[in-house]
């Protein structure tokens, strides 16, 4: 396991200072979510990383609202089309 270093203000220190192993997950979860927006990397690979399953992860990056699925509804509704097109011809 590596170890990585951030600057914080004294004032913020308490808040990064702790043994709860489930506040500690929270934050290398939140800290790795913007990997996760932009394509980088999978909720799966985050678990992976984090030596956790998928649904703890999905469960965190909800309660701090942060969508599941963000693909855009027109692309949702598209692909349902397809999809309901490829069966048919089938």
């Amino acid at each position: 396991m590596a170890t990585i270093s951030m600057e914080v203000s004294q004032d913020a220190l308490p808040f990064f200072s702790t043994k709860d192993e489930s506040l500690l997950l929270e934050q290398k979860a939140l800290m790795m979510f913007p990997f996760v927006k932009n394509g980088v990397l999978s909720r799966g690979r985050v678990a992976e990383l984090l030596g956790v399953n998928k649904f703890e992860i999905i469960s965190i990056y909800q309660r701090f609202g942060m969508p599941f699925i963000d693909t855009p509804i027109d692309d949702l509704e598209e692909d349902i089309a397809n999809c309901e097109k490829a069966m048919n011809e089938g």
